[in-house]
């Protein structure tokens, strides 16, 4: 089970970035079919392949498993963001994600 989402995620994200597994190969230095490798179930990445492909995706490697967010590649540039507002920014913006949809600790 771990293995087919490791799998469908990469595709998810990779789809979202508009990417080919062939591309996303070379781009990560790797042989032309390494993606494809991945995704067909042949192989795996190796624990200190997966930062580097999460990076790519643009996402943290937390994200990568958390299939929670709707769009996690947005929400890890409004987390890269928001770390650098100081408090009276970062209030003043949960305000406005309250204006647009109250928070609900529930959900």
């Amino acid at each position: 089970m771990f293995e087919q989402y490791v799998r469908n995620r990469i595709t998810e994200l990779r789809l979202h970035k508009g990417v080919s597994e062939y591309q996303m190969s070379l781009d990560l230095g790797h042989g032309k079919n390494y993606i494809r490798a991945i995704t067909s179930g042949r192989t795996l990445p190796s624990l200190t392949e997966l930062p580097y492909i999460c990076e790519y995706l643009g996402v943290s490697v937390k994200d990568f498993f958390d299939d929670s967010a709707q769009n996690p590649v947005l929400v890890h540039e409004l987390m890269l963001r928001a770390k650098k507002l100081d408090t009276e920014d970062l209030i003043a913006i949960i305000n406005l994600m309250d204006r647009i949809k109250p928070f609900d600790k529930d959900n």
